[in-house]
Parts: C-alpha cells; sequence; structure tokens
C-alpha cells in the first residue's frame, strides 16, 4: 500500500528524494516515505512553501504535508488539476497569480476548510467551473 501522500501518483512521477531509506538495504521494512520533503525548485520554511518565479509548468507534488501556504505565482503552470491541492488540509493561503492558467478542475482546492486566501489574477481564465468554491467555507479574499 503506498504512502498517503504517495496515493494516486505514477511511480515515474515519484522523485527518488521522496523515498528515503535511512537503514541498510536488508532493513526494507524500515523505508518510509520523505513527508517532510521540499521540492527542489522551491524553498520551505515555516510551513511556508515558496516556489515564485522558478518556471514550473504545473504544481509541485508531495509537499510538505502540514503547509499552511504555498506560493506559485510567477510560474508557467497552464491548468489546476483535480485534487491539486487536497491532501493539504491545513492550507490556509495559496498564491498561483501571474501563471499561465486557462484551465481549473471543478475539484482542484476539494476539502480546503482552512483556506482563508487564494490569489488567482493575472492568469488566463475565462470560465470558472461550477462548484469550484463549494466547501471554501472559511475564504475570505479571492
Amino acid at each position: 500500500m503506498a504512502p498517503v501522500h504517495l496515493r494516486g501518483f505514477n511511480v515515474a512521477d515519484v522523485q527518488k528524494k521522496e523515498y528515503v531509506c535511512p537503514g541498510p538495504h536488508s532493513d526494507a521494512p524500515s523505508c518510509n516515505a520523505n513527508s517532510l520533503s521540499c521540492p527542489s525548485a522551491c524553498t520551505c520554511s515555516n510551513n511556508i512553501v515558496d516556489c515564485r518565479g522558478k518556471g514550473l509548468t504545473e504544481i509541485p507534488a508531495n509537499l510538505p504535508e502540514g503547509i499552511v501556504e504555498i506560493r506559485l505565482e510567477q510560474n508557467s503552470i497552464k491548468s489546476i488539476p483535480a485534487g491539486a491541492f487536497t491532501q493539504y488540509k491545513k492550507l490556509k493561503r495559496i498564491d498561483i497569480s501571474k501563471n499561465q492558467i486557462s484551465d481549473i478542475a471543478p475539484d482542484a482546492f476539494q476539502g480546503l476548510k482552512s483556506l482563508t486566501s487564494l490569489v488567482l489574477y493575472g492568469n488566463k481564465i475565462t470560465e470558472i467551473p461550477k462548484g469550484l468554491f463549494d466547501g471554501l467555507v472559511s475564504l475570505q479574499l479571492l
């Protein structure tokens, strides 16, 4: 069974650093997915993931589980897939401004009950999917 934060990902999409085995090869059961990983292009500090202006074309996967903020502005992200942020239940702020986003899955932000700020300006969004903001009960700034 896959670790919770890696479920649904193809093996080819998981970076080598996401899987850490602290012991010798014969100690395989002690191998665990690294839930505290930070994408190589980003910096992570105080539960904030900062990926501003890094030339990213997609939302990074396998972010640290307890993050409260992710900064993705000024990249080249074109779409926000289904459940892109769903596993990060503590997220309070997402900034994906100044990208190339034209496609957002209806359930891209599903389950983010703590989200207070969602910054989307400076993208190519022409249509908001029905129900996109359903369940964002704490949202104050859009």
